[in-house]
């Protein structure tokens, strides 16, 4: 055999796999990035807290004010139980793809908009509606960011690096969150008060526009997960019949799930959530409250809050997919996602 078609055929073995190593990079650079800005921008909201406070609730009693503020931070978590089933739902009727490109796009949208809403000085109560129905939107939205992002990346990641790849995951929180940080820190740092009142605090936001068609630019060139795919696969081969059960079963909505759900894995249900309540009220009070209240109860300057929190936050990020095989070498193969 010649050099020749030896090197022929060793280029046809090699392209699936190429391309399969492609797709990938793309999902992990996808579900990163609709992550990062999830996350950037649920920073930027409690980071810029005092002066949201002042653009959207100007009163004479500024514990009223904050108040307001993290209250239509903590409303818009009432949607995200709502918006994980309805995505989840989603997801496993139309595909992870479509469920995580129109995710981003209300997401990202919603960020973008709130960076052009008016002052309350402007339009009135209306501001703070409008910020609040916006908030909504990303609440909605963002519960099928984190989740949906995981179980897509999870799907398409090799067996044997499974839990690398789903690390990007809580990795892109931690990025997010420290950009965030850091971005306010800056600002507060090199800006005036009225500056920053004025349009500072809308930079953000903005920015989470043109950073949304980016990962719907990526997300559209991706094809479904095999795992999504294998399953649509098995239905068709049972033919007419199983067809008709299925969609019989998603015009009934996504009842018989929960019903699964409750009945055969609710201990494993208990856990999760009692473990997930037990790190977000730690996450959010440590690292979303803390600037505001070292601010404006310890008395410290804003940039010194600011600094302190955005070191608080370089500390996970340390734990990035880079490092996780010098600090748990089993961790290359280890699997943290659902198969």
């Amino acid at each position: 055999m010649s050099s020749a078609t030896i090197t022929s055929a060793r280029l046809m073995n090699s392209t699936p796999q190429t391309e399969e190593q492609d797709m990938v990079r793309k999902v992990a650079v996808s579900s990163f990035l609709g992550n990062f800005i999830e996350w950037f921008d649920y920073a930027s909201y409690s980071y810029f807290a005092i002066t949201i406070a002042l653009v959207f609730f100007p009163t004479d009693n500024h514990t009223v004010a904050m108040l307001q503020t993290f209250g239509v931070f903590a409303l818009s978590f009432i949607l995200r139980p709502i918006g994980a089933l309805f995505w989840g739902s989603y997801g496993d009727k139309k595909g992870r793809k479509a469920a995580l490109a129109h995710s981003i796009m209300f997401m990202s949208g919603a960020s973008f908009l709130i960076g052009c809403l008016p002052s309350y000085s402007v339009i009135g109560v209306g501001a703070p509606i409008l910020l609040l129905l916006l908030r909504m939107v990303q609440g909605f939205s963002a519960s099928g960011e984190y989740a949906g992002a995981a179980t897509f990346l999870g799907e398409y990641a090799p067996t044997s690096k499974r839990g690398i790849y789903c690390s990007l995951i809580p990795a892109s929180t931690a990025i997010g969150l420290l950009a965030g940080s850091t971005l306010a820190t800056l600002m507060t740092a090199n800006m005036n008060s009225s500056t920053m009142v004025g349009w500072g605090w809308r930079v953000p936001f903005l920015l989470a526009g043109p950073l949304g068609l980016i990962v719907l630019y990526i997300r559209t060139k991706l094809a479904d997960s095999p795992v999504y795919q294998s399953m649509n696969d098995a239905l068709e081969s049972k033919g007419a019949a199983a067809i008709a059960d299925a969609q019989g079963t998603a015009k009934n909505g996504m009842f018989a799930p929960l019903v699964e759900l409750f009945c055969n894995h609710l201990k494993a249900l208990v856990i999760s959530f009692g473990a997930c309540v037990l790190n977000a009220v730690g996450f959010y009070t440590v690292l979303t409250y803390l600037p505001t209240y070292l601010s404006d109860t310890v008395g410290m300057e804003a940039t010194q809050s600011g600094t302190i929190t955005t070191i608080c936050l370089s500390v996970p990020t340390q734990c990035s997919p880079r490092a996780w095989p010098r600090i748990w070498p089993s961790a290359s193969t280890a699997r943290y996602c659902p198969p």
